[in-house]
């Protein structure tokens, strides 16, 4: 088997500098790139209509190739992990990213458990590993009873 080479980030950033989060994992990618690995990013935009492909928001900065999900406007958008996690993989197969993803990094809150869930499971197959980079710490009550 050859050397897998290609990291995957994905989660709740615009990327590149478009947040905070943008540019820390931005600034991530650079030091994965410098140890030699390809590193695609994955994150959100509030301009991509939720009609949108994937592939179709393709887009480069600084040698980096980065893909947006439509930003989620309500609550139950954020639990809409299904439709994400299917234009996920069917990116990541049609554009045979999958033969050369040695890990994927999940970023952000520990809200998006199940859609990291579904991530692991699915990639097992695949021999991917799957790494979080949780930043955000919930209060213990944050009025809202589905993150509570």
């Amino acid at each position: 088997m050859s050397k897998k080479e290609t990291i995957l980030y994905v989660g709740n950033f615009s990327f590149p500098l478009g947040n905070a989060a943008g540019k820390r994992v931005y600034a991530n990618g650079k030091i994965l790139r410098e140890l030699g690995y390809k590193v695609v990013f994955i994150g959100m935009d509030k301009e991509i209509n939720s009609s949108e492909t994937l592939k179709s928001t393709q887009n480069e900065y600084d040698g980096f190739t980065y893909y947006n999900f439509p930003y989620p406007n309500k609550n139950l958008d954020w639990l809409n992990y299904r439709t994400i996690f299917n234009k996920l993989i069917e990116l990541l197969i049609s554009e045979e990213i999958i033969n050369d993803l040695d890990f994927i990094i999940c970023y952000g809150s520990p809200r998006l458990s199940f859609f990291i869930t579904k991530i692991i499971n699915n990639l097992k197959k695949y021999n991917i590993k799957v790494v979080t980079d949780s930043v955000d710490w919930l209060t213990i009550k944050t009025n809202n009873f589905i993150f509570d």
